[in-house]
């Protein structure tokens, strides 16, 4: 397995494991995900490896995309009542069903760490659907803790 920051010939491989989150997501919600909208996120990848406050690493085996990390540098600055701090945000962390419990994930996450360190940067934030309870377990495992949550109301 190698880790490096994808290429624009990535896309395809990235979009075939977003394809699995999707279905996974659509599963949980499908009054929420509309899974026709997976061939727009084309053009939001290749925007993404454009955008220099957005990185985007891949795990491989061979010529395979088996995992990949899309992590977005934001700041919050002049906030009303929050200090002003620049953060690396895990958009997604995704690898394929094939792959998973190996290691990857971790790697993957590591990379972002290391880029966050590297930087300067000393916080990274992550959001996860509450119906996934692997991911939950995953980064609390790597040892991020819970920071807040957002609760809804269905209203018929």
């Amino acid at each position: 397995m190698t880790i490096r920051t994808a290429t624009i010939s990535d896309i395809d491989g990235i979009l075939e494991i977003q394809t699995q989150l999707l279905s996974l997501h659509y599963g949980a919600h499908p009054d929420k995900v509309d899974p026709a909208k997976i061939p727009l996120y084309y053009g939001q990848l290749k925007k993404y490896l454009e955008d220099s406050q957005v990185r985007i690493f891949v795990a491989s085996d061979a010529d395979k995309i088996i995992g990949h990390c899309i992590a977005q540098i934001r700041q919050t600055k002049d906030h009303a009542i929050l200090r002003d701090v620049t953060r690396l945000e895990i958009q997604d962390l995704c690898v394929d069903r094939d792959y998973q419990l190996k290691g990857i994930g971790k790697a993957l996450f590591m990379e972002a760490f290391t880029l966050a360190k590297g930087i300067g940067i000393t916080r990274i934030e992550v959001g996860f659907w509450e119906f996934n309870k692997n991911a939950k377990q995953f980064y609390q495992h790597l040892g991020m803790k819970l920071m807040m949550s957002k609760l809804e109301l269905q209203i018929d």
